[in-house]
């Protein structure tokens, strides 16, 4: 309970002076602060679960970082519109924004623009977000095919795997052996499947970090 009270006193406060920056957008020089709180404020909507509202203000943070020619804030925003528009439908109808095979896709991009662009941090999620998409597109296959998608979801989540660890980044370190914990799951390879699962609470425990937990794949099949 302390824990959320205190996470809602932080999320309060950002939103404060988020939101003042963004409202006094003529008052700043630099119009680059205005499109990297938009991003922010976008982002810290989708932690806490409104993945509607991250959609919108990172499509505001996208025009604003092209007006400023601000691309590390465009790259990161396009990934966060991609990332969130896979976690809703299209307004008014049960039809998903990106099929997983196109939000894969999409998502490998990113990561290779946020590479080249130094930050090395949102590519390492952009692949473990492009593995969870192959993850989700195997649930819908069957036979070779599926197998196929696992193992290419395996190489993609091993990859970011040993460059979360390379970076330090435990956050995305967690995600990337909960994604490999339900791979050998569902490829019958129990005991792997409990050790990443075991490493990926472990780290969890040691760090204390926010995941989103609610938003990993759940494979059913």
């Amino acid at each position: 309970e302390e824990g959320k009270k205190f996470d809602r006193l932080i999320e309060e406060e950002f939103e404060k002076i988020a939101g003042f920056i963004i409202e006094n957008v003529s008052a700043w020089n630099n119009r680059q602060i205005v499109a990297r709180a938009l991003h922010d404020m976008a982002t810290w909507k989708g932690i806490y679960g409104d993945a509607t509202g991250a959609v919108a203000g990172n499509k505001k943070a996208i025009e604003e970082a092209r007006a400023s020619h601000e691309k590390v804030i465009e790259a990161k925003a396009r990934f966060g519109l991609s990332f969130y528009k896979g976690l809703i439908k299209k307004e008014g109808s049960d039809k998903e924004y990106l099929k997983p095979k196109e939000r894969t896709e999409d998502l490998l991009g990113f990561a290779r623009e946020l590479e080249a662009l130094g930050v090395p941090y949102d590519a390492a999620r952009a692949t473990i977000e492009a593995a969870r998409a192959l993850l989700a597109l195997a649930a819908r296959q069957d036979g070779a095919q599926r197998k196929e998608t696992l193992l290419h979801s395996k190489d993609l989540a091993l990859t970011s795997l040993k460059r979360a660890k390379d970076l330090s980044y435990p956050h995305a370190e967690i995600s990337a052996r909960r994604i490999l914990s339900v791979i050998y799951k569902v490829l019958g390879e129990h005991r792997k499947n409990a050790s990443y699962k075991k490493q990926a609470d472990e780290l969890l425990k040691d760090f204390l970090y926010k995941t989103e937990k609610d938003l990993l794949f759940e494979f059913e099949g």
